[in-house]
This record gives structure tokens, C-alpha cells and sequence, in this order.
């Protein structure tokens, strides 16, 4: 919650999961036929998302063409619409690698490495934090941790078709763009990974949302109390250079 539930502050238009983690790609299916789906043409890339959040995404892309700014979705149709299996296919994609990684520099044994490859995936995401905690990060590179880039199998708030992430995140005339058709900055340093609340800025601390600064960026995230959000400590491995 602390992390991905910005998307459970969303307006009224949007359908909501009934969970917060699916362990099993039938679930992700079961919740996405409940929905209505629509599609469009985005910066040439086939989009899917929720009627409400695609309206809005489609309105914020006509008013930046008018004003000359560009919006492109990150790494084609996976930038909005996800299936399970495509969030588990990005978390192996660093998973995996880190691992050999830290298996060959001797802080994880190939003991540890086999067991972790054959738990269920949420719990194979608590051990991967466990490590990070230590120091040993997962990210690419080694020098980030892994949920910087990529949320445990389950949790993407794509399965739910109100996420997009966007190619030129940076550029603060689009992020107002996006900010006035409803879409916020929502999972800390995850800069282009954009949530459709569906919202004026205004009416966002109301529905337990705050305003956190990081990295140059703004991302509303939920206003927990006492409820600690990841942040893995520096490795003191030196990482490999890319």
C-alpha cells in the first residue's frame, strides 16, 4: 500500500481491485474481464486502460501536440495495459541476473540461490528485499534497488489498467499536462510510471494522499502513518559497470 496504493484513492470512475497483491496470472484475468477496456493509438503504440483513465490520457495527448511537447509510451504496449505473466517476465529479467550476480560474489550461496528460485513469487519479492536491506541490490547494474524499476509480480497497478508510463517523464510542461487530466507521478522513484486518479490536485490530500519531493520529481503516495516504505541501503560491493 505504502508503495503502489495511490490507485486506490482514485476518483469514482475508476474500477478498483479487490486486493492489493494477485498471487496467480488467473486472478489478474478474472479482474481484468470484469472491466471495460478501451484502445487507442498513443505517440503510435496500441494502448489499453480503463475507459476513464484512456479518455483522459487522450485528451492530455491532444493538448500536448498543440503545444508542441511529445508524449511517447515507454517501451511500447506494456507502458499501460499488463498481463501476470508480463509483470513476472520484467521482475525476472532483473531478478535473475542480480542473483548470479551476488552468487558469484560470494554473499549469497547457491543454496540460497536454488531455494529462492522455487518459493511462490510474493514470497521470492520479501526475500529480494531482505538482501537489498543488506545491501545487495537487484536493480540493473547493482547500484538501485530493484523496485525502483520494477514492482513485485502482482502488485503493478498496470494489471489494473490505470498506470502509463511515459518516455519524457522529465519534462515538466507534460507532467502538468498529464497533472490536469488526472494523471500524478504516484510510486516513488518510478518517475515515468504515471496513475490515473482521475482528480484535481486539490481534492488528493482529501482522499489520504500526501505530496513527497524526491529526486527532482513530486509523487503523491498514500498518507500512512508508522508504516515504514522500502528504501534498501547502499551496497558496500562494489557493483559492476554496465
Amino acid at each position: 500500500m505504502a508503495e503502489y496504493g495511490a490507485m486506490f484513492a482514485a476518483a469514482d470512475s475508476v474500477t478498483l481491485p479487490s486486493k492489493c497483491i494477485y498471487t496467480q496470472s488467473s486472478e489478474v484475468n478474472a479482474f481484468q474481464q470484469t472491466l471495460k477496456i478501451s484502445a487507442a493509438e498513443i505517440g503510435g503504440t496500441h494502448i489499453e486502460l480503463q475507459p476513464a483513465a484512456l479518455s483522459a490520457l487522450r485528451l492530455a495527448a491532444a493538448e500536448a501536440e498543440l503545444s508542441d511537447v511529445s508524449l511517447t509510451p515507454l517501451d511500447g504496449r506494456i507502458a499501460a495495459r499488463r498481463t501476470y505473466n508480463d509483470s513476472v517476465l520484467i521482475w525476472n529479467k532483473r531478478m535473475y541476473p542480480a542473483l548470479e550476480y551476488w552468487v558469484r560474489e560470494g554473499v549469497i550461496t547457491v543454496e540460497e540461490s536454488i531455494a529462492v528460485r522455487n518459493v511462490p513469487l510474493v514470497d521470492q519479492a520479501r526475500q529480494v528485499m531482505n538482501w537489498e536491506l543488506r545491501g545487495y541490490n537487484f536493480g540493473t547494474g547493482r547500484v538501485r534497488s530493484i523496485f525502483a524499476s520494477c514492482s513485485p509480480p502482482g502488485t503493478s497497478q498496470h494489471l489494473s489498467l490505470v498506470a502509463f508510463d511515459v518516455v519524457q517523464y522529465g519534462d515538466p510542461k507534460l507532467r502538468a499536462i498529464l497533472n490536469r487530466y488526472g494523471w500524478y507521478q504516484t510510486v516513488a522513484n518510478d518517475p515515468p510510471h504515471f496513475t490515473f486518479l482521475g482528480l484535481p490536485e486539490t481534492e488528493l490530500p482529501a482522499r489520504g494522499l500526501k505530496r513527497v519531493p524526491a529526486g527532482g520529481f513530486e509523487y503523491w503516495v498514500p498518507d500512512i502513518a508508522d508504516v515504514p516504505v522500502f528504501r534498501p541501503a547502499q551496497s558496500s560491493v562494489t557493483p559492476p559497470s554496465d
